[in-house]
């Protein structure tokens, strides 16, 4: 079943400043949005989905603040390139790399902001985890023995 983005290809072309409105642009946003859209949910560990498959009522706006940010940098720059030029005199030299990750990944904001989301979802808060020392007396009937970690029956 293919779920619904976060956001629309309108709430994309406003991040942009740019119009989306060519029939193959517009269909390349909508996959560009549901594929972040499914980075941010396999990162939140949650489908913000209900039993018919849409959108939940409520739903926190990193959602589609993340989604947004993640599908415009592929949508724009969809081989992950850095380009410079540089020019000396009347020469130019310019060129362009690959960035360390390519295709659509979240950056440590990014993931930084879904951190507080799915904590918030989770219900489970814990940033650390610790044992508690306890304490017993020596059941009815048994005493320690000599010090030994094991009881023994009284008498025998």
């Amino acid at each position: 079943m293919t779920l619904q983005p976060f956001a629309t290809v309108d709430e994309l072309a406003e991040w942009l400043g740019e119009p989306i409105d060519e029939d193959t642009d517009q269909r390349r946003a909508e996959r560009v949005l549901r594929a972040a859209s499914n980075l941010v949910r396999s990162y939140t560990r949650q489908q913000w989905t209900d039993e018919h498959g849409d959108l939940r009522d409520g739903l926190p706006e990193a959602l589609a603040d993340v989604t947004l940010s993640c599908a415009a940098r592929y949508y724009v720059n969809p081989n992950a390139e850095t380009q410079w030029t540089s020019q000396i005199d009347d020469a130019m030299d310019g060129g362009g790399r690959k960035v360390e990750s390519s295709g659509i990944y979240l950056t440590e904001s990014e993931q930084r902001m879904l951190d507080g989301v799915r904590e918030q979802a989770s219900g489970v808060v814990a940033k650390s985890v610790a044992t508690i020392a306890t304490t017993r007396g020596d059941a009815d009937g048994y005493t320690r023995d000599g010090g030994i970690p094991w009881f023994v029956v009284n008498g025998f």
